[in-house]
């Protein structure tokens, strides 16, 4: 481990459409060396597992562009945020955790019925994407 580092999000890493993408199960932005923060987050964290993501909804507004998740049961314990989703495209100035509200209404939405595999694992600020528990 490396001191200053920081695990910053756990997930799911996929391809939608072509480019590398991923859904957000939790932003966690914690020292990596300090362990005590996350350790109950990871406890019984499918860490490389192998799971099916459906895409149910396309959407679009001025700023964002995604896709509305479906999570597999698997994962849904650990997933703490708003509505799942994985964003494509995003503005300048704008941030992608804000995706979701995309599809808070039902505005530019259109339904979609995609599969895509995805891996779970979690991301650091030095390493990338990462799908083995890190103690």
């Amino acid at each position: 481990m490396s001191k200053n580092e920081k695990i910053l999000y756990a997930g799911i890493e996929c391809i939608v459409d072509g480019k590398p993408v991923h859904c957000t199960l939790a932003w966690l932005n914690n020292p990596i060396d300090r362990p005590f923060l996350y350790r109950n987050y990871f406890e019984n964290y499918p860490f490389g597992k192998t799971v099916e993501l459906h895409l149910i909804r396309k959407g679009t507004n001025s700023t964002h562009s995604g896709y509305q998740v479906e999570l597999p049961e698997s994962v849904i314990p650990w997933f703490a945020l708003r509505i799942p989703h994985i964003t494509m495209s995003v503005a300048n100035d704008c941030k992608a955790v804000d995706t979701w509200k995309v599809f808070a209404t039902t505005g530019n939405c259109t339904n979609c019925d995609i599969t895509v595999i995805g891996t779970v694992g979690y991301w650091t600020s030095k390493r990338g994407f990462q799908t083995k528990p890190l103690i």
